[in-house]
């Protein structure tokens, strides 16, 4: 058996999974791919008033 326990092949994988990521990472630093993350809008309506159509008179 190559791994005493399963500990210690969990830190293998972690570390072979952490590899793999900084490879993606790098390469898509290397190809000038831009992914835009868009903003949430967080802006609540006020809770001080209860939520009605706006007035179209």
């Amino acid at each position: 058996m190559l791994f005493k326990s399963s500990h210690c092949y969990g830190k293998v994988i972690d570390k072979l999974h952490g590899e793999q990521m900084s490879m993606i990472v790098w390469a898509l630093q290397m190809s000038g791919l831009q992914i835009p993350m868009l903003a949430p809008d967080i802006a609540l309506p006020s809770t001080s008033q209860p939520l009605r159509p706006a007035d179209t008179q």
